[in-house]
């Protein structure tokens, strides 16, 4: 039984380094892809709904993965904008059509 429970613990060390490695690769691949988006002029970064400091707060910040921040920064842009082009004032959208304006 010692055995069988020796071999479990072993099996889970391996997943748990395994993962932390793979995060970590995954992490600098992210980075990685943030700096290319850094060589990208400005108004490609415009089409995609980021600006250049978008980028930089992604890459500086400390929690999280750079694409999930850079995603939620650039929703917040697009909330942002519609809100000032409708002259909306509340920070949440009203209806669903709002919701719906802003994935168009």
């Amino acid at each position: 039984m010692t055995a069988v429970a020796n071999d479990n613990a072993c099996q889970s060390n391996g997943n748990a380094i395994s993962r932390f490695i793979r995060k970590i690769i995954e992490s600098r691949r992210a980075r990685r892809g943030m700096h290319e988006m850094l060589s990208l002029g400005d108004h490609l970064l415009r089409d995609i709904g980021v600006t250049r400091f978008d980028v930089h707060t992604a890459l500086n910040a400390s929690n999280g993965s750079c694409g999930e921040r850079l995603a939620n920064l650039a929703q917040e842009n697009r909330r942002s904008q519609y809100r000032h082009a409708c002259g909306k004032t509340g920070s949440a959208l009203q209806t669903k059509d709002d919701t719906v304006k802003l994935a168009a």
